[in-house]
């Protein structure tokens, strides 16, 4: 008995193409997705080199510089009753402030905060995180603790990473931006007015 096989190229090609849209579609929605795991592996193996892919440093300073600064200023005035003192010290905020975002928000800088919870190689940001050697908070590992994740598209060139902890009402948020067609880079992050006091 013979079998014959009835194969139609053109029905084959066809369904081919029709895939190809659909594949497209969905690499490009998920593509932020994809940047964010692959960004997760960067900051495990600490490759600095490929922080750049990610991050885009000089609009990441911008965003922190006036959330920090009005911190700064509402602390400040907050615990100075003499109103020379008071014009004096905010003064020098704006530019204390400006070098101190320079230098943290770098590749280099980044690599040191995340892995020692340190600004510089010997200026401790807290003593609550000077004996972490990650950049993985103790709170991950309580589940009552654990930071609540939230991924959405504002719009098809602009996602973000919400993360708020149980223990404020605020969320920090991350601002992506497309990059070329599945490519997403950090741009952005607003930080709670009460996060940063």
């Amino acid at each position: 008995m013979r079998i014959t096989l009835n194969f139609n190229p053109k029905k084959i090609l066809f369904s081919l193409l029709g895939l190809v849209p659909v594949a497209f579609l969905s690499s490009y929605y998920l593509s932020p997705y994809v940047t964010l795991i692959n960004f997760k592996s960067v900051l495990e193996s600490n490759d600095i080199k490929s922080f750049d892919e990610y991050i885009n440093f000089s609009e990441l300073r911008q965003s922190l510089k006036p959330q920090v600064k009005l911190a700064v200023k509402k602390g400040f005035l907050s615990n100075i009753y003499n109103n020379y003192y008071k014009s004096l010290g905010t003064l020098f905020i704006d530019p204390v402030v400006d070098r101190l975002i320079d230098s943290i928000v770098t590749p280099v800088g980044l690599n040191i905060l995340l892995n020692t919870g340190y600004i510089s190689n010997n200026s401790p940001v807290n003593n609550s995180t000077s004996d972490n050697n990650n950049y993985s908070t103790k709170s991950n590992n309580s589940s009552s603790n654990e930071n609540q994740i939230k991924l959405y598209y504002v719009n098809k060139n602009l996602f973000v990473l919400s993360s708020r902890n149980p223990k404020h009402n605020e969320s920090i948020q991350a601002f992506w931006s497309r990059n070329g067609l599945f490519h997403w880079k950090l741009n952005s992050v607003n930080i709670p007015q009460s996060q940063l006091q």
